[in-house]
């Protein structure tokens, strides 16, 4: 699809279909023109095919009720094939929201068609600011960038949705590289040998199992004069059978998107990175399949991670083990930042917590909490904060070694992963972390708001929003 502003007057765009906006659907199924043999109507929207017209009902033009309308405009736009559209962006003599708009188009209008004979219908629409010329700067710099940001929204649905066949560790590693090509955009990517050297060893416990040995994957992005500098951590388990905790049969179907978490940290950045926002990036990834054979790690091992002996417990606790190598590397090799986040499909628990619509957030700064749900409410990617109690905290306890990593009391599954990743912080790094906890809008089996079936690419639009927000204070 593609998304292009004019100043125009609308009657001067060629285009093969005008949309038009109502906001009473009382008004237009009483209408008797609408009335007429020639207009077909389809889940509130009105098709005209003979006076090439299409009649949109929107009852709010808050953004999110925007985003989602256009969304669901484009997924039935998609099955006419219509070639182009036209629409004036003037709405009850005020002018709609462009962000909303865009990203109801371009995120609703996604398909996953990579393995299907299905193609993809290529749509233009016009949008005309005819009536506010004056703005028309402001607002081709707002197209642009919501632009960039759903592309690589995207781009990351693109890849978790990717099947582990085509898609193992080496695949995440050459990705990155390929990152690197944007300006001042930097990679390194470390080997099992490597990951030995430095006394990472979760990583390649957990992938002892699997022919596509683990990768630790470092993008930075440093631009010149920045003042701050944020840390974001992936969980990149490219498949996840479970390990020797075998899951069942059909809760390994989706596990395609167990490497969600990584592949957001890098939409992230990848989105830093071409905007061109003036802050310091490090995106950290673990990259790894959890498979199962006679060298696998199998629950009662003791495996060193940092100065800490873990009793294994779970094997399909795995992406807390990953990500505790990551925070290691974070605190070693990266210094001087200033805010570090998480992201990992880590527990189901979560999903039964808060329906799997949002992403469990855990932190103990209550202002970095604050702004992230400010951001949440401006990109619609919705967060559920939890919080960790006092009464949790021995709950890690082991008779063998420091702790395990999944204790017998399955309560609060959610709380208990955080409260994992938190041992490996250095302490002066813990008031600086936030963690998302986002198996449940990750990907879903369903379409529901701006996202299709399977992944959302669930986290870049609020994390760019974050940070943003973040620059702007520091002007």
């Amino acid at each position: 699809m593609n998304i292009l502003l004019t100043t125009k007057k609308l009657q001067d765009i060629i285009s093969t279909y005008e949309l038009i906006i109502f906001k009473n659907i009382n008004k237009i199924e009483n209408n008797s023109i609408l009335q007429n043999d020639t207009y077909f109507h389809k889940n509130k929207f009105y098709f005209n095919f003979e006076n090439k017209k299409i009649y949109l009902c929107i009852k709010k033009t808050k953004n999110e009720d925007l985003k989602i309308s256009f969304s669901n405009l484009a997924r039935e736009l998609s099955k006419y094939k219509i070639k182009s559209l036209k629409m004036n962006l003037v709405f009850n003599d005020d002018i709609l929201n462009l962000q909303a708009i865009t990203e109801g188009f371009l995120l609703g209008s996604y398909k996953f068609l990579k393995y299907s004979k299905k193609t993809e219908n290529e749509l233009e629409v016009s949008l005309s600011c005819f009536d506010y010329k004056e703005k028309y700067k402001e607002l081709i710099t707002i197209l642009e960038e919501t632009k960039i940001i759903c592309d690589n929204v995207n781009f990351a649905r693109d890849i978790v949705n990717t099947p582990p066949q085509d898609y193992y560790p080496n695949s995440m590693a050459l990705d990155a590289l390929n990152l690197s090509k944007i300006e001042d955009l930097s990679c390194t990517v470390y080997e099992e040998t490597d990951l030995e050297k430095m006394g990472l060893n979760a990583i390649n416990a957990v992938s002892k199992a699997s022919v596509n040995k683990a990768k630790l994957i470092h993008l930075n992005y440093k631009p010149k004069d920045t003042q701050k500098t944020i840390v974001l951590l992936g969980k990149g388990v490219t498949y996840d059978t479970g390990g020797m905790s075998l899951k069942r049969g059909d809760g390994m179907v989706s596990m395609k998107c167990d490497k969600a978490g990584a592949i957001t940290a890098m939409g992230i950045i990848k989105t830093i990175s071409e905007l061109k926002l003036p802050i310091e990036v490090h995106c950290v990834v673990g990259a790894v399949e959890n498979m199962l054979d006679s060298s696998a790690l199998v629950p009662g091992d003791v495996i060193k991670i940092g100065d800490k002996f873990v009793e294994i417990t779970n094997t399909d606790a795995e992406g807390r083990l990953v990500l505790a190598d990551c925070i290691l590397y974070a605190n070693q090799y990266i210094k001087d930042f200033d805010y570090i986040f998480d992201f990992a499909t880590l527990t189901g628990a979560s999903i039964n917590c808060f329906g799997g619509y949002s992403s469990v957030i855990i932190s103990e700064n209550k202002k970095i909490i604050k702004d992230i749900q400010k951001s949440s409410k401006n990109s619609g990617e919705l967060v559920s904060l939890m919080e960790i109690n006092r009464y949790m905290q021995g709950r890690l306890k082991s008779d063998v070694a420091d702790i395990v990593n999944s204790p017998a009391n399955k309560n609060a599954s959610s709380m208990i992963g955080a409260m994992f990743l938190k041992e490996f912080f250095e302490k002066k790094n813990i008031k600086k972390w936030l963690h998302f906890d986002m198996a449940g809008p990750a990907f879903r089996r369903e379409i529901w708001g701006v996202n299709p079936y399977g992944a959302s690419g669930y986290g870049i639009r609020l994390m760019t929003d974050y940070i943003k927000n973040l620059i702007d204070k520091e002007k």
